[in-house]
Formats: C-alpha cells, sequence, structure tokens
C-alpha cells in the first residue's frame, strides 16, 4: 500500500497532463491504460512517463483487488 501511495504521488505531475488532454478533447480513450497509450503515442506523455504510469495503475490495481477470491472460494460448502 505505500507503494502505492508513493508512486501515485510521483505521478500527480504526469497524470495531471493526461486528465488536462483528456478535458481539451485530445484523447478519447476511456479505459485508463488505452488513454495512458494514446497520450505516449500523441506526444502529450513520455514513453518514461507512460510506463510509470502504467505501474501506478498497477501498484493500485493490487491494492483495491485485496479482497479478489476465485469463485471456487466463495462457494459455500454444502456437505
Amino acid at each position: 500500500m505505500e507503494a502505492a501511495l508513493a508512486s501515485t504521488l510521483v505521478c500527480e505531475p504526469i497524470q495531471a497532463k493526461v486528465d488536462e488532454a483528456r478535458k481539451a478533447k485530445k484523447l478519447r480513450s476511456l479505459e485508463e491504460l488505452d488513454r495512458i497509450s494514446e497520450a505516449r503515442d500523441k506526444g502529450i506523455i513520455t514513453a518514461d512517463e507512460a510506463l510509470l504510469l502504467d505501474r501506478d495503475y498497477a501498484l493500485r490495481r493490487k491494492v483495491i483487488m485485496v479482497d479478489d477470491f476465485a469463485p471456487e472460494q466463495l462457494q459455500a460448502d454444502l456437505t
């Protein structure tokens, strides 16, 4: 969780560039990872910045998905 927070803080200025481009309708992608790629491809962010945002996304997802269970883990034992 600490790594995700640190990453998010580092990525704030980069994310701001992507958000600004989205608001200016320079980006069309709805999904976050697609939007990062589109921003990179259009030169809004650098390839290194895109890698940081991709890593940040993965870290945030890892924190969010802590209660993610496989369906068989959720089935009650009926015997």
